[in-house]
């Protein structure tokens, strides 16, 4: 009997960490240890299950040190990688399906050259309907840092 006590016991205190970790990740507020931000913007997004593509970038002029979940996608689950210099592959599941017009995930970027541009690009943008699972066709438009006065264009996607 006491060892079933202490095994539920230990069941509730993992839960308690569990939920805890959720809630901190899935915070409204981005906070960002990089020294300037570009969000990753959507249009028109309807039922969006699933994203995934490629953002390049000039690796002379910034380093992206971090992604986030952001606006958009706060229910969502993200995963990205950003061992290839240039590039950081970004991947979304919602299986509530991502709506509307917004951010979608925040990039956290160091400046590495004060006086180049480094123009953002989205590439290779594959998107699917949460619950038919059918491709959701995409355009994207391009973003830009000015690194010499510290201006951003965000890049995005618009869902057709």
């Amino acid at each position: 009997m006491r060892k079933w006590i202490v095994t539920g016991f230990g069941i509730v205190i993992i839960a308690v960490i569990i939920i805890v970790i959720m809630i901190t990740n899935n915070s409204d507020d981005v906070d960002m240890t990089a020294d300037q931000t570009i969000a990753l913007t959507v249009e028109d997004a309807v039922n969006v299950g699933s994203v995934s593509l490629d953002i390049i970038y000039d690796p002379t002029v910034i380093e992206i040190v971090e992604v986030k979940i952001d606006g958009l996608a706060k229910n969502a689950m993200m995963e990205y990688n950003a061992e290839i210099l240039g590039q950081v592959t970004i991947g979304i599941v919602d299986s509530n399906g991502i709506k509307g017009s917004g951010n979608l995930v925040k990039l956290g970027f160091n400046v590495l050259d004060q006086h180049s541009v480094s123009n953002i690009t989205i590439e290779n943008v594959k998107a699917h309907d949460a619950e038919s699972l059918i491709d959701v066709i995409s355009e994207t438009y391009d973003g830009q840092i000015d690194a010499s006065d510290g201006s951003v264009l965000s890049p995005g996607i618009r869902f057709k």
